[in-house]
């Protein structure tokens, strides 16, 4: 079986850093995976650590596009670190 998932976002230079250009309002952990080329299992563990912001809407949890970009925010700083 051959999955395809089509996510709308592209990485912009805003002078600073690099962040996604959003094209959805909120992303599923399906999304994320494609974006941050992580797995299930470790999306949900950094949203449990309260790394990654989230939210429960109709039993499926979701990012918004704000929350993912402070997660890539967080994630390069503690890689300077």
């Amino acid at each position: 079986m051959v999955l395809h998932v089509s996510i709308r976002a592209s990485i912009v230079d805003n002078g600073r850093a690099m962040v996604f250009k959003h094209f959805k309002p909120r992303y599923a952990v399906r999304d994320l995976t494609v974006l941050l080329g992580a797995c299930r299992t470790t999306i949900y563990a950094e949203m449990r650590r309260g790394n990654l912001r989230s939210y429960k809407y109709k039993g499926r949890r979701y990012s918004d596009p704000t929350d993912l970009d402070d997660y890539v925010a967080l994630c390069r700083e503690e890689s300077e670190k």
